[in-house]
């Protein structure tokens, strides 16, 4: 405490030492130096205009592109809807018919065992929930998509395609539905939360397995040849911890000359994987730009991240068909023959609310696509530094999907967010780092 008091009164006294020494001497003439006035650099977003790049990006695209993909998207967004009542015209058919009581008869004079019933019926309504909608896929996936110059697919191809689809689906959904009449069993009351669980679950190992075990089913990968797009690719991956032992090529160009590129799987099975048409039509900024982009989902853990999200829409929509269940066979469940909720011929009343719920929850679940796809975007433009190629990559399939919906649209529809707003955030992020050297000296927009 001493030695503060001490330090305290040496600076007071200097002080006034130098106040005293400062008044004795004589004034003395301010001095004077000569300043040069000169115009400050002018602010990044004034060199380079985001907007206007933006526009002259878009500007490439001819308006008879243009038209013919607002059409094609615009198809696809009353195709969501005839899809939607499709599947609960079908289920009223087999309720109102009483087929789908018979379709439970058939399955109880089969076994006793009611998982075994509840596996036999939902295999019957898979199948002829397929069957009759199988017209509406073929136009959807085959006939419309070869008009629009998408599918490379031959009609044998796209059936051999659509079988193991449907045998995939057939053999999943049958567990799936046999372990939610399990849960229905089990906890009457609150089986609606145990089969959100349950779903989370299937959709987490489907994931896990994907990579490995279902895409095989449908394309050929190659490892990736050495080179230099295989080292820029392995550097970009090191760089921000996505592993990069294994780099394949899919031969994707036999479905389509469409563009994409993932890395997917967990615990191990992770893989970069790009289309072949990548190859063929993009430069390497390009790829490096979308494969940057596929690395944020990595990098920011959307794969797990999304689930929970997912989760509570899953967690809606089981609680909506929970509480509408019992009003309608309380109405209809004597036209039907349907005893209770157990009775696994409720069953297409079952998917008929969930279809009608999912249609409705269609702008909850493309938001939620949109956001991840959006901070995926910002993270492949700080990783890979390509926002004019990043740009460009959006123009290349310009002719399947409207670059420009309006806002409302965008909202309902559209699970990405628009080419437009994709390509206005690479050049805001370009404007943003326009007196970075490597951006300065790279390459310039429209």
């Amino acid at each position: 405490m001493h030695t503060y008091r001490l330090a305290a009164i040496f600076l007071l006294l200097a002080v006034a030492c130098g106040t005293a020494n400062a008044q004795a001497l004589p004034p003395k003439a301010a001095p004077t130096q000569h300043v040069a006035v000169s115009t400050l650099a002018p602010p990044a977003n004034s060199v380079f205009n985001a907007e206007q790049a933006t526009k002259a990006y878009l500007a490439e695209v001819s308006p008879a592109q243009r038209a013919r993909a607002a059409a094609f998207a615009e198809g696809n967004h009353w195709l969501m809807l005839e899809d939607s009542l499709a599947a609960v015209a079908i289920c009223a058919l087999l309720l109102f018919t009483r087929l789908s009581a018979k379709m439970r008869d058939l399955a109880a004079g089969l076994t006793r065992s009611r998982v075994l019933q509840s596996a036999i019926f939902a295999f019957q309504f898979l199948v002829i929930l397929t069957v009759l909608t199988f017209p509406l896929s073929f136009y959807e996936d085959f006939l419309r998509r070869h008009a629009y110059g998408i599918s490379n697919l031959t009609f044998a191809q796209w059936l051999g395609e659509f079988g193991i689809g449907f045998g995939l689906e057939l053999v999943a959904g049958t567990i799936f539905i046999a372990v939610v009449y399990g849960l229905i069993r089990a906890a009457p009351r609150v089986w609606w939360i145990w089969c959100t669980v349950i779903a989370i679950c299937f959709l987490a190992f489907a994931m896990l397995i994907s990579p490995v075990y279902i895409q095989p089913l449908f394309n050929t990968s190659t490892p990736l040849k050495p080179g230099p797009l295989r080292s820029a690719i392995v550097q970009l991956a090191d760089a921000n911890g996505v592993p990069s032992n294994h780099i394949f090529v899919v031969n994707t160009s036999k479905q389509s000359n469409l563009l994409n590129a993932n890395v997917s799987g967990l615990f191990g099975t992770t893989r970069i994987s790009l289309d072949d048409t990548l190859l063929k039509r993009c430069t390497t900024r390009e790829i490096l730009a979308v494969v940057a982009h596929e690395m944020g989902h990595y990098v920011l853990d959307h794969s797990v991240m999304v689930l929970p999200w997912l989760g509570l829409i899953l967690l809606v929509g089981f609680g909506f068909v929970a509480a509408s269940f019992g009003g309608l066979t309380g109405l209809f469940g004597g036209i039907w023959n349907v005893r209770e909720i157990t009775d696994p011929a409720g069953l297409p009343l079952l998917y008929a609310l969930f279809a009608i719920y999912m249609l409705i929850a269609t702008p909850a679940v493309n938001t939620l696509s949109r956001t991840i796809e959006a901070q995926a975007d910002i993270f492949g433009l700080n990783a890979a530094r390509q926002p004019d190629a990043f740009a460009r990559f959006f123009l290349l399939d310009a002719g399947i999907d409207d670059l420009t919906p309006s806002p409302l649209e965008e909202f309902v529809f559209w699970n990405h967010p628009s080419a437009a707003q994709r390509i206005s955030v690479a050049m805001r992020w370009k404007a943003a780092h326009i007196h970075d050297p490597d951006i300065a000296n790279g390459p310039t927009s429209p």
